[in-house]
């Protein structure tokens, strides 16, 4: 059996870039932060 296979069956499969899950997940919530911010200073600016 290869390594992929073998992590697929225990779960332990690498995210598709990065170094780890959790990174990835910190820059999705980052990435969701900034555009939260960025409406939030159009709002205020065009209301």
């Amino acid at each position: 059996m290869d390594e992929r296979a073998e992590a697929r069956q225990t779960g332990d499969e690498a995210p598709p870039f990065g170094h780890s899950w959790a990174l990835l997940y910190a820059i999705v919530i980052a990435n969701l932060a900034f555009w939260i911010a960025v409406f939030a200073v159009f709002t205020r600016a065009f209301r």
